[in-house]
């Protein structure tokens, strides 16, 4: 019972710490982010309506939100695409558990997040942060209630189907010091040329936000050691052998988050990492990445994949 009461304090705190840290970064305009146009009065709004959604209408027109195409039908429990996974049933081993996205890779996701990468419209950064949110909690319970390690915490979660219960997670997930579920968040890297070009990794800052809002620990865990054309433009046979060796593990953020799974008495556990990156399509860079840590610490990480859009 401790341990429940523990988490259910931890829910509570988490949600209202959430909301601030991201509703702090909601661009504040009478214009629609993505097209321009202007917004009116939004004063329908639920109630119960969540900060994320919120943001998202403070932020879009109607008509740019009714443009998402969110992703809540999975067929592929291992990659999340709704649809049966070619790539899925090629490989019957992968080195991370499982992929969660937040929206299909449709022709209007593909320009919104060119202007935020290719164009430098920043004001989108809360925007992606706010659409991955609720991925991040249904995530975090899918976790929990299988977890093997905390009996009471997966009991709890298990219990939270009722209607409210995002909300409730995410008041968990913030309430406390330290967070319930993930020992560490990273990100996918990318090479100095692309900084360069860009002004930002935008993996990088998804992660950062996530990392803010929910507590947990963030780590550069990689380290790109080349400079490629951009994936995009490649097909998957090329995707795949120009991943190979394109991440090297940064030894030192490695040693720290141990170190610090060794002070919290966690080690007796497998450490659950969350790696994050805009796009999945094939797979082939966040198995990379994976990879790389997994070689080095054997059988020390689940890692667990979280992206903005699958394609």
């Amino acid at each position: 019972m401790r341990i429940i009461s523990k988490l259910m304090v931890f829910i509570t705190h988490v949600g209202s710490l959430a909301s601030r840290s991201v509703d702090f970064m909601v661009p504040q305009s009478s214009n629609c982010t993505i097209c321009g146009k202007g917004m009116a009065s939004n004063k329908t709004r639920r109630e119960q309506e969540t900060r994320e959604m919120a943001i998202l209408h403070r932020s879009l027109c109607g008509e740019c939100y009714s443009s998402i195409p969110w992703l809540s039908r999975i067929i592929c429990s291992y990659c999340g695409r709704s649809v049966q996974c070619d790539d899925c049933l090629r490989r019957k081993e992968r080195p991370f558990l499982l992929n969660r996205s937040a929206v299909t890779y449709s022709s209007s996701m593909r320009e919104w997040l060119a202007l935020y990468k290719y164009r430098g419209n920043e004001r989108l950064g809360p925007i992606l942060t706010a659409m991955l949110v609720p991925v991040l909690l249904r995530l975090t319970k899918e976790v929990l209630t299988q977890s093997k390690h905390v009996t009471k915490d997966r009991e709890s979660f298990s219990k939270t189907r009722k209607k409210g219960w995002m909300e409730q997670i995410k008041s968990s997930l913030v309430s406390s010091k330290e967070n319930i579920c993930w020992d560490a968040i990273t990100y996918v890297p990318i090479s100095n040329e692309r900084a360069q070009e860009r002004g930002f990794n935008q993996a990088e800052q998804l992660a950062e936000s996530l990392a803010t809002t929910f507590r947990i620990p963030l780590y550069q865990l990689l380290l790109r050691e080349r400079h490629t054309e951009k994936m995009s433009f490649k097909t998957r046979s090329e995707r795949l052998r120009d991943a190979q060796q394109l991440f090297s593990l940064n030894r030192g953020q490695l040693e720290e988050l141990v170190r610090r799974a060794d002070l919290q008495g966690t080690l007796n556990r497998r450490l659950r990492i969350l790696l994050i990156d805009d796009i999945y399509t094939t797979g082939s860079t966040v198995e990379a990445c994976a990879n790389v840590i997994k070689e080095h610490e054997g059988e020390k990480f689940d890692i667990y994949v979280l992206t903005w859009a699958r394609s």
